[in-house]
């Protein structure tokens, strides 16, 4: 199904770009090396899946950039400018939203998002994949690398797991600030993330039924970058990425925690490498929830019931035979790759526009990797 889009650069923030969706008709930018670009095979079908036309023709408006930027750089106006067009035109906007920002937005759209609560959900809001760059095809040359099963489950992560002592300071001050009424409750009532890292990962540890491959960093991307320059140690950088790979590979399942947003950009990873996610539900919207039933493809863990991670984590694994677990790490990457990539995730994209409780919706439930 072919939908007929309308944009407008005169709408666009041109500091910070265009939205994804427009990339086979307004450009990608500067990507480094092509071959290894996540959005080459949507830039070469993204024409059959979407129709750029007026206003008048079109299914759908898409506000041109990323919402959090119009707000970060006070040009709410000329986002309102796009709506209230394609409001008086009777057409319905789309909105994405990438990034940690859970705020709701100030009109009607629909809206795909990264960090999404799914208690909060309002009508039309739909879970929006991160797009890494994709290991298999940029470090592994392409092979996926299968795993045969052991008696014991191997667990990785390798990431932002461990208090310094700035950091715990400005958590109390900020828990603080929340208690007396100057901030949100936000990490009151949700928990901080990084508290629900290192309790998971502490009870998964303390089995000896389990064997946990933990690399556990105290900053961002390994201290590789810098927000106060904004610039990155390269070198330190590509360490980094290689130890994260490393371990990917290495593991049979991977923690996969939310962060600062609700989500996990490591979830995303974890499915493209054909590993199988320990996810930690903390309230959360998975792409396309609809249609794939994620619990077939996950150790899926409420975060309330954290206590019992190790015992769902061996069960899960007990519960598969040998081909079992080699199949499923095959069907964590299709599913990636048909449903999650950008090709996949644009490819299913006019299903967000569809009536699901006919019998066509019916029968996407029952959907399993091909």
């Amino acid at each position: 199904m072919q939908l007929r889009l309308f944009s407008d650069t005169k709408y666009r923030l041109d500091r910070v770009g265009h939205v994804p969706i427009l990339f086979p008709f307004w450009g990608r930018g500067q990507v480094g090396d092509p071959s290894h670009d996540i959005f080459a095979t949507y830039l070469e079908i993204g024409p059959s899946l979407f129709q750029m036309t007026s206003l008048e023709e079109a299914d759908l408006a898409i506000l041109p950039s990323d919402w959090k930027w119009y707000r970060r750089h006070g040009q709410e106006q000329l986002a309102f400018e796009f709506v209230s067009l394609a409001n008086r035109a009777g057409k319905p906007v789309v909105v994405f939203l990438y990034g940690d920002v859970d705020e709701p937005l100030p009109f009607d759209a629909y809206i795909f998002r990264s960090s999404l609560y799914r208690s909060e959900r309002r009508v039309h809001e739909y879970a929006l994949p991160s797009w890494p760059s994709d290991i298999v095809s940029e470090n592994l040359n392409g092979n996926l690398v299968i795993r045969s099963k052991q008696s014991k489950p191997t667990v990785g992560f390798c990431g932002k797991a461990k208090w310094d002592r700035q950091r715990r300071l400005r958590y109390f001050a900020r828990l603080g600030a929340e208690l007396i009424g100057v901030k949100e409750k936000k990490y009151l009532l949700r928990g901080h993330h990084l508290n629900l890292r290192v309790s998971v990962l502490r009870r998964l540890s303390k089995c000896a039924d389990i064997n946990t491959n933990f690399v556990l960093r105290t900053r961002y991307w390994g201290g590789s970058y810098s927000s106060q320059s904004d610039s990155w140690n390269l070198d330190l950088k590509e360490q980094v990425r290689k130890e994260f790979v490393d371990n990917m590979v290495e593991s049979d399942y991977i923690v996969c925690v939310r962060g600062e947003g609700n989500y996990s950009v490591r979830f995303y990873e974890t499915l493209m490498c054909g590993r199988i996610p320990l996810f930690i539900d903390t309230d959360c919207v998975l792409p396309y929830d609809f249609v794939i039933d994620w619990k077939k493809y996950c150790v899926w863990v409420d975060y309330k019931e954290r206590s019992t991670v190790a015992r769902q984590l061996i069960a899960f694994h007990e519960a598969l035979s040998d081909d079992e677990f080699i199949e499923l790490q095959r069907q964590e990457r299709t599913l990636w790759e048909q449903w999650l990539s950008p090709h996949g995730f644009f490819s299913n994209f006019h299903r967000h526009f569809e009536e699901f409780g006919k019998q066509e919706g019916a029968a996407l439930n029952d959907y399993t990797p091909t």
